[in-house]
């Protein structure tokens, strides 16, 4: 038992360490004792926890949302077309497990980026992988990389 009154089970913190990947602790499982189990169980869990905490810091940096207004703080009465609830409902990301792709079209400074770095804020904390590009930033890159291609083929 540990010190609010669970039981440890042994089975349990070994499933643990097989998820965790901690094969040195594995090969030597068979010399622990249950007196080992209270502070296995606790550093188990410190491991998990910091495991999630680093995939977290590394997702949100390789998605590349930048700086951007939460959505609580969106005009929401500008632009004037904009449907809201819709954006709402995008935000429950049914669309990741139903495939789908989103296209979020307008003019320039309706709030394109900002929904879209919402969408995928709220992505990487569901523990998504995200990456926030604009159509000219994507431009940019394919006409970067055909030029490449072109320069490389006239050598």
């Amino acid at each position: 038992m540990n010190e609010v009154g669970t039981v440890i089970n042994s089975e349990q913190l070994k499933q643990q360490a097989i998820e965790l990947r901690l094969h040195g602790l594995q090969l030597h499982w068979q010399e622990l004792t249950e007196e080992h189990y209270p502070l296995l169980s606790t550093v188990l869990t410190w491991e998990l926890a910091e495991r999630q905490q680093r995939s977290l810091e590394r997702r949100l940096n390789s998605a590349k949302l930048g700086r951007f207004k939460p959505l609580q703080e969106f005009d929401w009465q500008w632009p004037k077309k904009i449907d809201s609830q819709t954006i709402h409902a995008l935000m429950q990301l049914d669309f990741l497990t139903d495939t789908s792709n989103i296209i979020l079209i307008g003019s320039n400074g309706v709030g394109k980026s900002t929904i879209a770095q919402n969408l995928g804020y709220q992505a990487v904390m569901q523990g998504h992988t995200v990456v926030f590009t604009t159509a000219a930033n994507m431009l940019k890159k394919h006409v970067s990389v055909n030029c490449s291609i072109m320069h490389k083929e006239n050598l």
